[in-house]
């Protein structure tokens, strides 16, 4: 991934902010829905933490 400039007057440049894509990842989705796949395998329940 390259550098990318933001012009912001006639002689002024400066870095443009890296994006942040949160959840909208496509690669955090994959992760996430690994981690999942590997929960439910091993019989973990979310409720039962908080007594569901």
């Amino acid at each position: 991934m390259g550098l990318r400039l933001t012009v912001t007057s006639a002689h002024s440049y400066m870095p443009s902010p890296r994006p942040r894509f949160g959840r909208h990842d496509p690669i955090l989705q994959e992760l996430w829905a690994v981690k999942a796949a590997m929960n439910a395998e091993a019989g973990y329940n979310i409720g039962t933490f908080f007594d569901l």
